[in-house]
């Protein structure tokens, strides 16, 4: 049996002989809603064979919309002179770009590629997560450059792991995006992506803390160096000591 077939089967049963429906009521004996009485196969200009079947049933057993097979919505637009509405394309990541900066492993770098990240469109919670990693690495970046001459901050553990792999592992994710994988896998990826960036974020804020404590216990001890200098020339009023 072919389309015409049952194209003609769908003109004779439902559209040219209708079935006589009136005083329709509810098993419980209470009135029906009118809208079910309408024929649910009235899609003009819809052919037969882009109707989704299983879903048709349920529509006219509830009184819905009559569902379309996947891509048949675009091709009944494209036959009416219309366009189908579509979401904006999300921007998508300058991966050669990123990946120069990459490749720098400095930290201004890594705060230029987490600058293209965030212009991406991430999730809310994440696009927030990565305006906070841009305002704290660069404050990483100038409190070890500040204080360098009193106190040498081992940052190799942020730019040669830390920072790129919590960066890459966004990186793929976004991939994962444009190529339509899985919801689940996206959703588990974004998991991994605000976990992985919040442990990053308290990493790089006690780094940052640990600047400072030690330059100040630095430049404290030299002061008291100084002070003791002076001290023994008579310089130094005991009432101004450093305690």
């Amino acid at each position: 049996m072919d389309k015409t077939f049952w194209e003609n089967v769908r003109n004779v049963w439902i559209m040219q002989a209708p079935p006589a429906m009136h005083e329709i009521r509810t098993g419980s004996g209470g009135p029906i809603d009118p809208e079910l009485l309408n024929d649910p196969w009235d899609q003009e200009g819809i052919p037969f064979d882009m109707i989704d079947y299983d879903g048709a049933i349920q529509a006219g057993l509830t009184g819905g919309e009559i569902p379309l097979k996947a891509g048949a919505a675009a091709a009944v637009l494209s036959a009416h002179g219309m366009t189908q509405k579509t979401k904006p394309a999300r921007p998508q990541l300058d991966t050669e770009t990123f990946e120069r900066h990459m490749e720098s492993k400095k930290l201004p770098d890594y705060v230029e590629a987490c600058r293209l990240l965030k212009a991406c469109g991430l999730p809310e919670q994440m696009d927030s997560l990565y305006g906070n990693l841009i305002e704290r690495i660069s404050v990483l970046k100038e409190s070890a450059s500040r204080f360098e001459s009193v106190y040498h901050a081992d940052l190799d553990p942020f730019c040669d792991y830390y920072i790129p792999e919590a960066l890459q592992l966004t990186a793929s994710y976004l991939e994962y995006l444009s190529v339509g994988i899985d919801d689940q896998i996206v959703k588990e990826t974004e998991k991994e992506i605000m976990e992985a960036g919040d442990k990053l974020l308290l990493a790089v804020n006690d780094k940052i803390d640990e600047i400072y404590r030690f330059a100040s216990l630095e430049i404290k001890a030299k002061a008291k160096a100084l002070e003791s200098l002076m001290s023994q020339d008579g310089y130094v009023n005991p009432e101004y000591k450093i305690k």
